[in-house]
């Protein structure tokens, strides 16, 4: 639960869509994907692993929402930015 700001649960939402330019629920989904992108490109960790460490219970419900995001399996993403991050071959 968050702490008392002085305002109502409609302000905050229109303030914090006025300064980011999304709303609120979107925007944690966006740092929430960003963030198992970052975890899926640079660590081993599995996907059970990187689902609480973005913050979902389960794998069904990260899997959901980083396929919203980014129309992509997390699987098929940590193939891919893999293969982007490798040096080119000589």
């Amino acid at each position: 639960m968050s702490p008392p700001v002085g305002v109502s649960r409609a302000t905050l939402a229109r303030r914090f869509l006025e300064a980011t330019s999304a709303p609120p629920m979107a925007y944690r989904a966006t740092l929430r994907t960003e963030h198992a992108r970052r975890l899926l490109r640079e660590t081993t960790l599995s996907n059970q692993q990187i689902v609480h460490a973005v913050g979902f219970a389960t794998v069904q419900a990260f899997q959901r929402a980083f396929r919203r995001e980014t129309e992509a399996t997390p699987s098929a993403v940590r193939a891919r930015l893999r293969k982007e991050s490798r040096p080119p071959s000589s």
